[in-house]
């Protein structure tokens, strides 16, 4: 019975954590969705009702006579096993997962600083040209704008025109007089001043554009820092191999360097190192259940038809005052024939003792 009792005790532990990590497996990718979540459960708890048969399954192994049955009742042991092997397998790799989910992580920043200190001298290249014609581009605009200046002043020098005008002398008499004054401003000026407009349109957007070139580049960042995430990625992706105890125990059972081990290796040492001890698990009740029964064959007695057994009880009930009387005349019969005188054998009478 004790036997018997940590058997169920075991089963009812399993079921138990198997329901609790379906339960955390639901939470953390349910996505909060109750629904979701919901066709989750199903399963495990459909698992936890078939592995309350091994238990059961095992005892009818021993205790059934046809051996039919018995086969049977094995192959269904073995089938709730199999359920069971899933579940704690489950159980196996969910153990593993949050150091291996801060490995994949370190190891996906690593790959990409590598990409991107592999990536950067053509795309620092790149920036560059495009910073250096936009700076061509300013210069330019600068210089023609310059050139437009200059021939403004040229053409917009003032230039004196005579202009005659009216006047009343003291007398009340309308007299001309002539006087010079700055010239209107010619068409060449005119037509320079439209293109110094547009001009300085064409160099604001150049200026922009010099801007945003320089942004890019700066945002790209030196060679000096791009060297540094690369190293200080890696830096984190060793910690956190050396935090994994399944790259640890990977590298033990390879004889490798815990960093050294690859993709494969690690699929690999996991199927072992979780479906294993899983199978063990899932007969470990069975078979403790399995010995606790021990069948033991009655012994066969021939029956007679006309005998009567007498309880012993009342056997001694019935017997001892006879056996008592028997050997108190017995006794008697000694003594008495002890006290009489001996007779010659002539006399004596001819005895037979039964």
């Amino acid at each position: 019975m004790k036997y018997l009792s940590i058997a169920f005790v075991s089963e009812g532990l399993v079921i138990i954590l198997s329901l609790l990590g379906a339960v955390l497996f639901a939470i953390q990718y349910g996505h909060q969705d109750w629904i979701l979540m919901g066709f989750m459960f199903l399963a495990p708890i459909g698992y936890a009702v078939v592995e309350l048969t091994r238990v059961p399954l095992a005892i009818l192994v021993r205790t059934q006579p046809n051996y039919l049955l018995k086969l049977l009742f094995f192959v269904g042991i073995l089938c709730a096993s199999a359920v069971t092997t899933k579940s704690l397998s489950q159980l196996g790799e969910m153990m593993f997962r949050p150091r291996m989910m801060d490995v994949n992580k370190a190891r996906h920043d690593f790959e990409e600083a590598k990409g991107k200190r592999d990536a950067f001298q053509g795309e620092y290249a790149a920036r560059k040209a495009v910073l250096d014609q936009a700076n061509a581009s300013l210069t330019s605009a600068n210089e023609l704008s310059s050139k437009q200046v200059d021939a403004l002043k040229e053409t917009g020098k003032p230039q004196m025109c005579p202009i005659t005008y009216t006047y009343r002398d003291r007398n009340g008499k309308t007299q001309r007089g002539t006087r010079t004054a700055p010239c209107p401003e010619s068409a060449a000026s005119k037509e320079i001043r439209a293109t110094m407009t547009d001009q300085r349109g064409t160099v604001t957007a150049a200026r922009e554009k010099v801007d945003e070139a320089n942004k890019a580049l700066r945002t790209l960042g030196t060679a000096e820092e791009v060297e540094a995430n690369v190293v200080a990625t890696r830096k984190v992706y060793d910690d956190a191999i050396a935090h994994s105890q399944l790259h640890a125990f990977t590298g033990m059972f390879f004889a490798k360097d815990p960093a050294q081990v690859t993709e494969g290796e690690l699929s690999n040492f996991l199927r072992l190192f979780v479906f294993i001890p899983a199978i063990c698990a899932s007969l470990a009740s069975t078979l403790l259940a399995m010995g606790s029964v021990t069948r033991i064959k009655p012994k066969k007695f021939k029956a007679v038809a006309s005998q009567k057994v007498v309880p012993v009880e009342g056997g001694r009930y019935v017997l001892d005052p006879f056996h008592k009387t028997v050997v108190e005349k017995a006794i008697d019969t000694v003594v008495d024939g002890m006290k009489k005188p001996e007779t010659s054998p002539q006399a004596t009478p001819s005895l037979k003792v039964a």
